[in-house]
């Protein structure tokens, strides 16, 4: 025994990769002698077992089963189901050979087989050693040879078509037919397999491309950190490498990461050593190993494939569909097409729901990363150009949530959950525009674009929908603010929106309370939201309700002029439904005290946010207001009355009360001084009797010294006449006997521009003085061509602007 063992250990040290087998043996025999007296003989496919098979010897050997307990178990329930093709897939080098042994080896072992045979062949066409990759001979290279070297395994004599002369055998017996390395043959004759296997018998496939359809998936992964460090332990014990079997566990737990915790790696890394390569320098160098798990594969990918692949490894986080799309310039087709193929070929991760946006993220793997960044030569991508993207995608991102943060309810806006959404998000805004520029199909065409990159983005169903609204389209419409509500349940803009279609286009009512309530369970303080429920409860002449809505929302601080200008508008409506409304039922006190409530509350408020609209509206009830002056033109009322409906008829120009200043219409923005007394006196504003009507002025347009609330009832003013936005108003208003005013002023002098600036000029008088003159104070329009020299007629205020006496009411001499 001791001369055989030696005689033995001398064989195993020449050549270690032929003897690998007996050096297992002899390090077991060292440990424990009584082994020999255990070891088992398997028998061969031509023994008198009752299951023929042709497993070869398992190459897990050297150190055992490792790990993967919870695939194996899976994986035998599956071939014992009722799922006729089981496919194992993973990178290369995960093991899948080796755990389909262990799979077929424990059906064997196991007392309840229901298989007649286990037939093993294999389409590997290289293997691995430390150095090289080497051929391996007489290999299977096509589909029919795989076929034809099953079928001769039950019957070596038959002919004729290796296809039907396999499915034949599977008919007639219950085979499992296991096929190791599927991608290197993978074609039709393949698929056409797998559509007729017969019932009772199974394949099993390990490929690191999965044939994409009629077969039962089942992924291996890498090791676990766990199984790694005892695996390369182990396979270091067994080729003699003690000082990495006994190396400290971070310097282990440093090894198997840059390998990746792959099985194949870690056991190359340690034979490359074995060979007489320093770890580092194996760890540097891992081309070969890549290329073994990888080449063939990566190499028979699509163009559109190796694109988007590379295209993922250029930023390693990941990307949505659509950012993919954006980057490569491929249709979404191809893209979709492209992550199909590198999911099949275990090159890419998808993982569902992680972006910002809810979208899946795909992701390079580890190894396939690690390959194309050192040592694929290709260049289906141009790097330079998709940094120029992001750079554009950065400031379409700031752009997008600078203009939601401004108004997140402006049914022109687009929100975005994140980058994922940023391309569909440009196609949207360009689809908004074209419809508000009249054109729906361009507008459309875009939108379906946006739908073909995010199909599960809220804001594509929500823009479609506004489309077929402009269209009339009702009901599609409809459908499409559902789905949009059904991907985006919480956003409180969306349930504005579609509020708003339901009351207006609808015409429901309770549909559109509902949504707007949602909408204010996620945007407690949203003012568009209340305001379109004053709006309801005003069309359904519920005003107590209105105005209690109107009023919470008016109570809510808010720098957006839109939002302060509509939910005004709403509160006008208010006062001019309700005082309508009482007229018409007769409750005229009731209606008298409205219409004060409506005036105090036009003096509390910007009147810069009252339009010709909301003005139109109010003047609706004239002939209300009309009764109301009517009915309390006696009694004690009486001047409460006439002094409410004359500051309405005042206010807003009604021409059934006052003489319509429309009459001046013709005079706006005209050079013409006119004459005109005060009439009347309020708090920021007054009116003017003139020789065509009574014209409102606000006392930003009094352009004499003093205040106007100094002035008496009747002074004489001179004036020019503009406009607002309500219709004709008093322009640069002063009093004709500018004396009457506070101050002394001196009338009629003149002088020429000695310095002209952007807003304002210095003149050099004629009595030797110097005048501050700014241009809002000419009495004309501003000459287009102000020159140093220019002669000026003024009249110097009893102001002055810095040591400066101010020059008012220029004109050209």
């Amino acid at each position: 025994m001791p001369n055989s063992a030696s005689y033995c250990q001398e064989i195993a040290k020449s050549r270690p990769e032929l003897w690998r087998k007996l050096r297992e043996t002899l390090v077991k025999l060292e440990n424990d002698q009584s082994y020999l007296l255990r070891i088992e003989f398997r028998p061969d496919r031509f023994s008198e077992s009752s299951i023929l098979h042709n497993l070869p010897l398992p190459d897990f050997d050297d150190t055992g089963f490792v790990g993967r307990g919870e695939e194996v178990s899976i994986i035998t329930k599956a071939i014992r189901g009722a799922y006729p093709v089981v496919t194992i897939t993973g990178e290369g080098g995960l093991g899948k050979t080796a755990v389909a042994l262990k799979v077929c080896y424990d059906l064997l072992d196991s007392d309840d087989c229901n298989f007649d045979a286990i037939i093993w062949v294999t389409a590997k066409t290289t293997k691995l050693t430390g150095r090289e990759i080497q051929n391996i001979d007489n290999a299977i290279i096509s589909s029919l040879g795989l076929f034809e070297t099953a079928a001769s395994q039950i019957d070596d004599a038959a002919e004729g078509d290796p296809l039907e002369r396999l499915i034949s055998q599977l008919e007639a017996f219950k085979i499992l037919l296991i096929i190791d390395n599927l991608e290197t043959v993978l074609d039709e004759n393949i698929r056409s397999l797998v559509q007729q296997v017969p019932t009772g018998s199974k394949i099993l496939f390990t490929t690191k491309k999965s044939i994409g359809a009629y077969d039962f998936p089942i992924p291996l992964k890498a090791f676990t950190d766990k199984e790694a460090e005892f695996y390369l332990r182990a396979i270091a014990r067994f080729w003699g490498q003690e000082e990495i079997a006994r190396a400290p566990s971070d310097q282990v737990k440093s090894y198997i990461a840059r390998l990746q915790r792959n099985p194949l790696f870690i056991k190359w890394f340690v034979q490359a050593v074995s060979e007489g390569q320093s770890p580092q320098k194996v760890l540097a160098d891992p081309k070969i190993v890549l290329k073994f798990c990888l080449s063939f594969v990566f190499e028979n990918l699509s163009t559109p494939s190796k694109k988007v692949l590379q295209t993922l490894a250029f930023d390693s986080r990941g990307a949505t569909e659509s950012l993919i799309i954006y980057f490569t310039d491929l249709e979404p087709s191809d893209v979709q097409t492209a992550l199909t193929e590198l999911m099949a070929s275990n090159l890419v991760r998808m993982t569902a729901g992680v972006s910002e946006a809810g979208d899946a993220v795909f992701t390079p793997s580890e190894m396939a990363l690690f390959y194309i960044r050192n040592y694929h030569d290709g260049k289906e991508i141009d790097e330079t150009a998709i940094i120029k993207k992001k750079r554009t995608l950065t400031a379409a991102r700031e752009q997008f949530a600078s203009i939601h943060k401004i108004d997140p309810y402006d049914y022109n806006n687009i929100s975005v959950r994140g980058d994922g959404d940023l391309i569909a998000a440009k196609l949207l805004k360009d689809s908004m525009l074209a419809l508000r520029n009249s054109q729906p199909e361009i507008s459309k065409e875009n939108a379906r674009k946006a739908e073909g990159i995010s199909p599960t983005y809220f804001e594509v169903h929500r823009v479609l929908a506004l489309i077929y609204q402009h269209e009339g389209m009702l009901m599609r419409a409809n459908e499409r603010f559902q789905s949009a509500i059904s991907l985006e349940r919480k956003s409180a803009a969306l349930r504005f929106w579609y509020g708003d279609f339901l009351f207006k286009c609808m015409d429901d009512h309770d549909a559109a309370y509902e949504q707007y309530e949602e909408g204010l369970k996620s945007d407690p303080n949203s003012i568009p939201l209340m305001a379109s429920i004053g709006r309801l409860k005003l069309a359904e002449k519920d005003f107590e309700s209105a105005i209690e809505w109107l009023t919470k929302a008016e109570g809510i601080d808010t720098r957006n002029t839109k939002h302060k200008r509509r939910l005004l508008d709403l509160i006008f409506q208010y006062y001019a439904r309700s005082i309508y409304n009482f007229v018409s039922s007769g409750e005229m006190r009731t209606a008298l005290h409205r219409l004060i409530q409506l005036q105090g509350k036009i003096n509390s408020v910007d009147t810069s946010l009252i339009d010709k609209v909301m003005v139109q509206k109010v003047l609706k009830v004239n002939s209300a207001v009309s009764q109301i002056r009517t009915f309390f033109e006696e009694g004690d009322d009486a001047e409460q009355s006439a002094r409410v409906t004359a500051w309405f008829a005042a206010y807003f120009g009604s021409s059934a009360l006052l003489g319509s200043p429309s009459g001046w219409r013709d005079d706006v923005a005209s050079e013409k001084i006119f004459d005109g007394t005060l009439k009347s006196l309020h708090d920021g504003y007054g009116f003017i009797d003139g020789e065509k009507g009574t014209l409102f002025f606000p006392f930003s347009e009094w352009v004499d010294a003093g205040s106007p609330l100094e002035l008496h009832l009747g002074v004489g003013l001179k004036f020019k006449v503009g406009e607002n936005n309500r219709g004709p108003i008093g322009v640069k208003v002063y009093s004709s006997d500018r004396m009457s005013s506070a101050g002394s002023w001196a009338l009629g002098v003149q002088g020429v521009i000695s310095s002209d600036h952007a807003t304002y000029c210095f003149i050099a008088g004629e009595d030797g003085k110097t005048y501050f003159l700014s241009y809002s104070d000419f009495l004309s329009t501003v000459p287009s061509e102000k020159k140093v020299g220019m002669m000026l007629e003024f009249d110097v205020s009893p102001e002055r602007k810095g040591k400066y006496p101010a020059a008012k009411f220029a004109k050209v001499v």
